[in-house]
């Protein structure tokens, strides 16, 4: 039970430790810790981070954890710098090139971005470091910042690269099926719905049983749907299959209903419908 009537009181207490220790960086990492995820005082925390970095008394984990503050309360500009230090000091560190391509996306440098995603995927590239998570993260990155080209690129790797791992073992994957899912955003982005739609069913058949798995594979279906800039267009050519092979596939057919139903009531209520 939170005590809510001495909130003025925790924040004080919190301040004046602060006062007193903020020569001290792993106190001041748990007192910012404590006002951001006890009293979502985050941007309190972030100014008591900013000033032990720029100071020097913010270890690596300071750092990271600042720059989660920042990206929180969308001031991504000031976490750039901060990155951009941390890839220097750890190269290694996928997050930290991934959280990069986020601040630029936000802050709406497209050069800097691309140069960033350019300079990560030669990296990685090297030493054997081209493994499952590194591609995992920058793909995500890749969805993530809208450079859908780049995230079906690895995507179309990285599901193999998994199925491989696996050994044919796929179903209630929920790895693969968050691949297969992030796979058909990144088709949708790039207008491709009959890719998008393939990716998302295949999200759903890996989750198997699992219900809450499918419940969210199929949500990335209707989106992927609902976004689509020609779903007649879709709906002819699921015809044609299905005329073709005698191939149904229900989820699919009952996802269309669904937003074509989703439609039909935002016109009825526009009052434009027919």
């Amino acid at each position: 039970h939170f005590w809510a009537e001495k909130i003025l009181d925790f924040k004080a207490t919190a301040d004046a430790v602060w006062r007193e220790q903020r020569m001290s960086g792993p106190t001041v990492q748990y007192i910012a810790t404590y006002l951001a995820n006890d009293l979502d005082e985050y941007d309190r925390a972030i100014e008591m981070l900013l000033d032990a970095h720029t100071n020097g008394r913010l270890d690596e984990a300071g750092q990271s954890m600042l720059v989660s503050y920042l990206h929180h309360r969308a001031r991504y500009a000031e976490s750039i710098p901060i990155l951009i230090g941390l890839i220097g000091q750890r190269p290694e560190q996928v997050e930290y090139r991934a959280l990069l391509m986020v601040a630029y996306y936000q802050t709406q440098n497209p050069s800097q971005l691309k140069e960033t995603l350019a300079q990560a995927d030669k990296y990685f590239h090297e030493g054997g470091r081209w493994i499952e998570g590194n591609i995992a993260r920058l793909a995500r990155a890749c969805v993530d910042t809208h450079l859908n080209e780049d995230a079906v690129r690895y995507y179309d790797e990285l599901i193999p690269l998994r199925k491989r791992t696996l050994g044919g073992r796929l179903l209630g994957d929920g790895t693969l099926s968050e691949y297969y899912r992030q796979l058909a955003l990144g088709q949708s982005g790039l207008g491709n719905t009959i890719q998008a739609v393939e990716a998302a069913a295949g999200a759903i058949v890996v989750w198997g049983q699992d219900q809450n798995g499918r419940n969210n594979a199929v949500s990335v279906l209707k989106d992927v749907l609902r976004r689509s800039p020609d779903l007649a267009k879709y709906v002819t050519y699921i015809e044609k299959q299905v005329a073709d092979n005698g191939l149904e596939n229900p989820i699919v057919r009952k996802a269309l209903g669904q937003i074509y139903l989703e439609k039909a009531w935002t016109l009825y209520r526009r009052g434009d419908a027919p």
